[in-house]
């Protein structure tokens, strides 16, 4: 593989996924290096069943501007010259959970990982990705990330009340996107990180279902009575397609569109510190019948 991409002098876009029984292919196979100065976009996804194998990562391209990286074997990780890149996808648990791997025992490695992505603009991250992150939190302080402006993560509700902490490193942050998946429990959010009275411009949240819960309507407050200059909150319920064909009928579109609009009647009751933000409602469900 080493050969192959040396042997591409003009390469700007390449992608790879590794089989879940690699190792067993490949036994004497522990590392991976990609170098590159002409690749632009790299798509890396690495997920096995083998615990044991020691696995090194490495990737050194210094005009590189995308990245998604979903590898969930590999011991050791090691991002060079990413000077260009300015939006990643992260879907990796770093290996940690596999066998007997603590998360301190990877602190290091999460550490040296976050350093190598320093510059990005645009950051989306998985929800067993944000988990990893709360948990390293826990252990060390996350670097800031200055040049980020807009950040998008999946959530689960019961972990909605770290974000404050967590958002704290992301100072210059405009556009916010929380993709909720399950809403459990009711909430309470503390703390406003100073990016929020500065810079948010825009939060949008999205939900599957059409339904305004508690944890969603403090979660909706929290942005609304904190964030001086948002412009925009926006508030998106999405549908499987399981349960588009149930909304199918007509009748059935008309009574959702009827949910939708007493939500957005609600919503247009909370107090806002922004004078200007507009509140938004979109039901993808209704917009794909």
């Amino acid at each position: 593989m080493e050969k192959l991409i040396s042997g591409c002098p003009v390469l700007e876009e390449f992608a790879l996924a590794l089989p879940y029984d690699y190792h067993e292919r490949q036994k004497n196979v522990s590392s991976l290096r990609v170098k590159s100065q002409t690749l632009k976009s790299f798509i890396f996804s690495f997920d096995t069943n083998d615990t044991d194998t020691v696995f090194t990562f490495e990737i050194d391209a210094p005009n590189l501007k995308y990245m998604y990286f979903s590898d969930d074997q590999s011991d050791r990780i090691v991002l060079k010259n990413l000077t260009s890149l300015s939006m990643i996808e992260i879907g990796s648990e770093f290996h940690v959970d596999r066998g007997s791997t603590s998360y301190r025992e990877r602190k290091n490695a999460i550490r040296d990982f976050l350093n190598g992505i320093s510059t990005v603009r645009h950051m989306i991250i998985s929800e067993s990705t944000l988990k990893v992150l709360f948990h390293y939190s826990e252990l060390g302080r996350i670097r800031k990330f200055d040049n980020v402006t807009r950040l998008q993560a999946e959530i689960y509700s019961d972990m909605l009340e770290l974000i404050p902490a967590f958002l704290e490193s992301f100072p210059n942050l405009k556009n916010l996107i929380l993709d909720v998946i399950v809403v459990t429990r009711e909430i309470k959010l503390s703390g406003v990180p100073q990016f929020m009275v500065l810079n948010l411009e825009c939060v949008e949240i999205k939900l599957k279902d059409v339904m305004l819960d508690e944890p969603v309507k403090t979660l909706v407050r929290y942005f609304l009575e904190n964030s001086v200059v948002l412009q925009k909150l926006i508030l998106c319920f999405k549908e499987s397609s399981e349960a588009m064909k149930v909304y199918a009928r007509a009748k059935k579109a008309s009574s959702r569109a009827k949910k939708v609009s007493d939500i957005f009647k609600e919503l247009s009751t909370f107090t806002k510190l922004s004078p200007r933000c507009e509140i938004i409602t979109i039901d993808l469900g209704n917009l794909l019948l």
